[in-house]
């Protein structure tokens, strides 16, 4: 898998460059039966990638092929019931996955281990030929289905590591925000408007401006596309009754308040509405890119955790 999608075999690779090579046979002052012998094999090359022939024009080059090529590679990876789960994900922001290519900040297990969540085929109890007893959570107290999403976001198990992973990637996201001018504060105690009790993740104030944002992290397994809108729906949804109180806090007028949830994927997928507002701070990509692959890591530790130390 490269960038969002399953890497065939060698095999693919020569029907493109066969393709290429008919194609500009096809464009050549030949014979006749010449060239409809070339149209016939570029044709059985297409029908060997299981590739329309319609889906790709005679005077397509092997860059719009291989595209071509990765889109349903990724289709029909999406379509799979259990392995195919939150694939849709990694075509948001596909510079994200370059991990895959250059195992960069992994190291060897980590990189084995982040493969085999990326295709949801960890040593978990819910997938298939794991265990021939239940596929419960095989930790004494917990009764739910032992899924990676399940080990990754809800068993009690991991909650210290999920709330150290989630604290440091909250603080790797405040010193980027410090660096670039703002004031900054964090785990801020608020209280909403129904005088309940919560705890703000990160503010984010431009004094010079008098405009102040509330931003909350979280680190969620992939589902699907619409996620990150989900989520930050849910964030405005917690923290907008406690404006008026950090409006009277900081300073700041009401009006110039903004709540947003920023969604990370606990197997390193950014989503493109996470990137464009970090880009909007003018948080540069690779600081981004540390911060995913910090997650990816504590990702990591919490299913090796699961799996083989408190069992």
């Amino acid at each position: 898998m490269v960038n969002g999608r399953r890497v065939r075999s060698r095999r693919r690779y020569q029907m493109i460059d066969n393709i290429k090579i008919c194609g500009s046979y096809e464009r050549t002052e030949r014979k006749a039966e010449n060239r409809k012998e070339c149209r016939m094999e570029k044709k059985i090359s297409l029908t060997r990638l299981k590739t329309a022939p319609n889906s790709v024009t005679p005077e397509a080059k092997g860059k719009h092929l291989r595209e071509v090529l990765r889109k349903q590679s990724l289709q029909s990876w999406c379509q799979l019931p259990h392995k195919g789960k939150g694939v849709c994900t990694y075509e948001e922001c596909p510079k994200a996955n370059c991990w895959i290519s250059s195992k960069k900040y992994l190291s060897s297990s980590e990189y084995i281990n982040a493969i085999k969540m990326s295709c949801n085929v960890t040593a978990v109890r819910s997938v298939s030929g794991r265990t021939f007893s239940t596929t419960r959570c095989r930790h004494p107290g917990c009764s739910e289905t032992e899924t990676l999403g399940h080990l990754l976001g809800f068993c009690k198990t991991g909650e210290l590591l999920r709330n150290n992973r989630h604290h440091r990637a909250r603080t790797a996201i405040a010193n980027l925000l410090r660096n670039r001018g703002w004031e900054v504060h964090e785990e801020i105690h608020c209280v909403s408007e129904d005088d309940s009790h919560r705890r703000v993740d990160i503010i984010v104030i431009n004094r010079i401006t008098q405009k102040a944002m509330v931003l909350d992290p979280t680190i969620c397994f992939e589902r699907d596309t619409n996620q990150a809108l989900q989520i930050n729906d849910d964030k405005r949804g917690k923290y907008v009754p406690c404006l008026p109180y950090l409006s009277e806090k900081y300073g700041i007028s009401l009006f110039n308040w903004d709540v947003t949830g920023l969604l990370f994927g606990a197997r390193g997928c950014l989503p493109k509405f996470t990137c464009n507002i970090l880009k909007s701070f003018q948080i540069l990509f690779y600081e981004v890119q540390k911060i995913v692959m910090e997650i990816l890591k504590a990702s990591v530790q919490i299913l090796h955790y699961h799996l083989y130390v408190n069992t």
